[in-house]
């Protein structure tokens, strides 16, 4: 990559990776030699749970195909996030969209804007944080879930194990608490040292960005 690296994902079985910058996608993988694709303005890359990468632009949905990236539709986000089969899309208005692998719409629900979208393993649950707030969901299908976070978070882990999660309070807390997003079921714990890293969809391994690629992490 000739610029700057400006985001990463790694698939759910960690058997490859793509790293984007402002005018290419590039993947590895146990084949040895990485795949370039020339594309500007990407703007997040995710791998569903099938293990198939998505690509969004400021105005477009890609998905893997036969080696290539191809458009799925006109629909632009900011972060996206891997699921069963599909994907989910947050634009920078609060939209969140599952789409199915085909690029159909599944279901959308608006969110306050500016929030970080993330999936658990699986890919059977979605976690949107925004202002404090916590937004779960089934993946699939948006159905929303009844939860109340017991603070304003600023962050999470998710926990091996569907459905709970490691919150990080903000607003100066310094406390956390892990959290079952399907019970309710709440317990306080201790803050890891470091920012919360990502979980595979597959496997019980975290990632974390090293100076714009993905390495291990140790778990919270």
């Amino acid at each position: 990559m000739r610029g700057p690296r400006l985001g990463w994902a790694v698939a759910p079985d960690a058997s490859r990776a793509a790293i984007f910058d402002a005018q290419a996608v590039a993947v590895c993988g146990p084949q040895g030699r990485p795949s370039v694709s020339a594309l500007a303005g990407v703007t997040a890359l995710t791998f569903d749970g099938a293990g198939r990468l998505w690509v969004a632009t400021g105005e477009r949905l890609l998905r893997e195909e036969a080696g290539r990236l191809r458009a799925l539709g006109e629909l632009g986000a900011v972060a996206l996030a891997g699921q069963g089969e599909g994907v989910l899309a947050l634009d920078s208005k609060g939209q969140l969209i599952s789409v199915s692998p085909e690029g159909e719409v599944l279901a959308q629900v608006l969110l306050p804007p500016g929030g970080t979208l993330s999936v658990g393993p699986g890919g059977e649950l979605a976690v949107v944080l925004a202002e404090g707030g916590l937004w779960a969901f089934e993946a699939r299908t948006l159905t929303p879930l009844a939860v109340q976070a017991p603070c304003p978070v600023e962050g999470l882990w998710w926990l091996a194990g569907s459905g709970r999660v490691l919150l990080l309070c903000g607003a100066g807390a310094g406390e956390a608490y892990t959290f079952d997003l399907r019970g309710g079921g709440q317990e306080p714990a201790s803050r890891p040292p470091q920012p919360p890293a990502r979980l595979l969809l597959g496997r019980s391994l975290y990632v974390q960005g090293c100076e714009g690629l993905p390495c291990t992490a140790s778990p919270p």
